[in-house]
């Protein structure tokens, strides 16, 4: 598949069209790549979001992933890129493996920061 294939099926999944199951593949592929690149092997996730719904994918991410004051992981899963964000743990001692990864308290869509990548 071509680069303008894959542009092509990211524009359709932002204007809310489908693209295809093999297209979706392509598009985590690229992400998977990316993300790892940055942050090494991901984790098989299924998070739980505010609204109850459940989304599974890989979660990247170490510990100096923060939008000014919140601490995040990112998912990709289905074709898109979540950011996932969890409240830090009460003692501060900067064990991050108490964190409930599987319940984050706010999930954003974040996909359209990283189209230029794929």
């Amino acid at each position: 598949m071509t680069r303008y294939e894959i542009r092509s099926i990211v524009k359709a999944q932002t204007k809310k069209e489908r693209p295809t199951e093999a297209g979706k593949e392509m598009i985590m592929d690229k992400y998977n790549d990316l993300f790892k690149e940055i942050y090494g092997y991901g984790t098989t996730m299924t998070v739980t979001t505010e609204d109850g719904s459940t989304i599974s994918g890989i979660m990247f991410g170490n510990d100096e992933c923060f939008d000014v004051n919140e601490f995040y992981q990112i998912l990709v899963a289905g074709g898109k890129v979540y950011k996932c964000y969890y409240q830090l743990p009460e003692d501060d001692d900067g064990d991050l493996s108490n964190i409930d990864y599987e319940h984050p308290y706010r999930v954003d869509d974040c996909t359209r920061d990283y189209e230029d990548v794929v």
